[in-house]
């Protein structure tokens, strides 16, 4: 008798259950908000939850067994045949950490409110991708990743890497190598980022867009400071995944944010960040 195939319903919690129904909320302390608005988070709220229960009962009706598990929390992929996330890109590239080889399927749960350019289901699709998945019909797409090592810290990043001052109205001092050519730089922070990162942050800086797939890497420094005699050399551009991309902190307080806010390390003085290609891609189902 065939095993059932265990799924992970990893999901985002919703603003409305953040600010009105968990007790320590400012809001249940007598804040006030407009009526209008809290009208809007309910709705956000509902159209969340109404995806996440037809998430759940679609993998049942396929016979998976399933378990929810809420944002903020880490878990092991390798107890599930797939890890789907209920939300936007946040909650999909939260997951991806956890992520070596695994199957991963982003479903957006509010495609009128929320972004989600990882997230290739919705809802109206998602039966019809995991038949797909159960019968080897649906296409699965690698998105190469990048890792980032530091002296206590090693993690991949899908998205991209922003390396800043702890405080964002302070200069951001570093030094970037590429391969063997260095430049000490003044600037507001810089973007690293993959192929799949590429269409973010790093494309609002002046960068430019790449399909996901592409093994590569695109740096961008922010507003580089300009009252400098020797002209910046390393003002942004596109690596190969295979080059050598090092930046060392000349702040006294920095820091680095990975994939988003929610994770973040320290990045103090004479500390070296490498950045190399992560030997897992990646395996996005579509």
């Amino acid at each position: 008798m065939k095993m059932a195939k265990k799924a992970l319903i990893f999901y985002k919690k919703s603003a409305f259950s953040i600010y009105f129904q968990d007790p320590e909320s400012s809001f249940r302390k007598g804040k006030k908000i407009d009526s209008s608005e809290f009208l809007k988070f309910k709705s956000m709220h509902e159209t969340h939850q109404q995806s996440l229960l037809c998430v759940e009962r679609i993998l049942k009706s396929f016979h998976f067994k399933t378990k929810r598990m809420a944002r903020g929390r880490s878990f092991h992929a390798s107890d599930y045949d797939l890890v789907v996330t209920v939300g936007g890109d946040g909650t999909f590239l939260e997951a991806s950490h956890n992520i070596q080889s695994q199957l991963i399927l982003g479903v957006n749960s509010d495609p009128s409110r929320s972004v989600g350019r990882f997230c290739s289901a919705d809802i109206k699709n998602f039966a019809q991708i995991v038949e797909g998945f159960l019968y080897g019909k649906s296409k699965v797409f690698e998105y190469p990743r990048l890792e980032v090592v530091l002296p206590h810290v090693r993690t991949c990043f899908l998205n991209d890497i922003l390396v800043c001052h702890s405080n964002p109205a302070a200069m951001s001092r570093y030094v970037i190598t590429i391969d063997h050519q260095s430049e000490e730089q003044k600037s507001s922070g810089i973007w690293i980022s993959t192929a799949a990162g590429s269409s973010g942050a790093n494309q609002s800086a002046g960068g430019r867009r790449f399909p996901p797939t592409r093994r590569l890497i695109q740096y961008r420094p922010r507003e580089l400071y300009a009252n400098k005699a020797t002209p910046y050399r390393l003002k942004g551009g596109v690596l190969s995944i295979e080059q050598d991309l090092m930046v060392t902190s000349m702040m006294r307080e920095g820091v680095m944010f990975v994939d988003g806010s929610h994770m973040s390390f320290s990045f103090e003085y004479g500390v070296q960040l490498k950045i190399k290609p992560f030997k897992y891609p990646l395996r996005v189902l579509s």
